[in-house]
């Protein structure tokens, strides 16, 4: 998958998302996905669930606020920044917010989160 750093399959315990209606569906993997942004930064979103029945790509605020993340809302955007620097931003639609954000095809530093990318 574009974007992908490394998977591996599930634990027991990880093997379904329960669903708010109570529903559970199965998780196919675990994986780290590197996204770009057009600030020249980029985000590693570390133990993302795999799950083809979901039709969109989603990101917990939650997780991003444990992984030093702060995010902000107001007038329909949203803006991700670590450290103050901002890394991306987006707009809501259709009651969720988009994050202007693309895997990454680059080859790029090897540090933490929110690292500028490498010159071709």
């Amino acid at each position: 998958m574009q974007g992908c750093l490394w998977s591996r399959l599930p634990s027991d315990a990880k093997r379904f998302i329960y669903m708010a209606d109570d529903n559970k569906v199965a998780v196919r993997a675990v994986r780290t996905f590197r996204l770009c942004s057009k600030t020249g930064l980029f985000l590693d979103l570390f133990e993302t669930f795999y799950v083809p029945s979901f039709r969109r790509n989603l990101v917990s605020v939650s997780r991003l606020d444990k992984s030093d993340y702060h995010c902000s809302f107001g007038n329909n955007k949203v803006s991700l920044f670590q450290n103050s620097n901002i890394i991306c931003s987006g707009f809501l639609i259709d009651n969720l917010y988009n994050l202007d954000l693309n895997f990454c095809n680059e080859i790029l530093q090897t540090s933490s989160k929110g690292t500028k990318r490498k010159n071709k």
